[in-house]
């Protein structure tokens, strides 16, 4: 059962994070291909282990940096979204293919829903022009289907 949300407001790194979510579930390339999403959203899918009959599956998860002072009051940091993925069997091109997607989704660019992602990520409290892709590392798990792990840096000024 899910656990009722703490009664805080959403801090820019959390509205970034649910924003790039959107963005990527959103994606049509993506939402033609990938299965199954994880990104901790609070319901008991979160418990459950990720396997084949999840394939092809991408999981998100926020992991914010350090933060540098810009002001006296305001800070800088490279916001960072943790980024697993899988696709079945051993064909490594099914899996660069996959991230190749995901980078595509996130281009500044790109439309999303009324405007482009970059406006999306922006309004949500982004403050660049850009998400970095941080490389993967495919490898085959015990079930004989390929993974890997990436990230996606956002750099973000965050007022106080």
């Amino acid at each position: 059962m899910p656990h009722a949300r703490l009664p805080l407001p959403d801090y820019p790194w959390t509205s970034v994070f649910r924003a790039l979510v959107a963005v990527l579930k959103e994606d049509p390339d993506l939402r033609r291909v990938v299965k199954t999403w994880r990104s901790l959203e609070g319901g008991p899918e979160d418990l459950e282990a990720l396997g084949p009959g999840h394939l092809p599956w991408v999981e998100l998860t926020p992991a914010p940096s350090a933060n540098k002072p810009a002001t006296d009051a305001d800070y800088q940091t490279d916001f960072r979204v943790n980024v697993k993925f899988a696709v079945p069997g051993t064909r490594v091109d099914d899996l660069m293919n996959l991230w190749g997607a995901v980078m595509q989704a996130v281009r500044f660019d790109r439309p999303f829903r009324e405007s482009t992602v970059g406006e999306h990520l922006r309004n949500a409290g982004a403050t660049v022009h850009t998400v970095v892709a941080v490389g993967i590392d495919p490898r085959i798990d015990a079930n004989g289907d390929t993974q890997s792990d990436a990230a996606l840096v956002i750099p973000m000024f965050v007022p106080s």
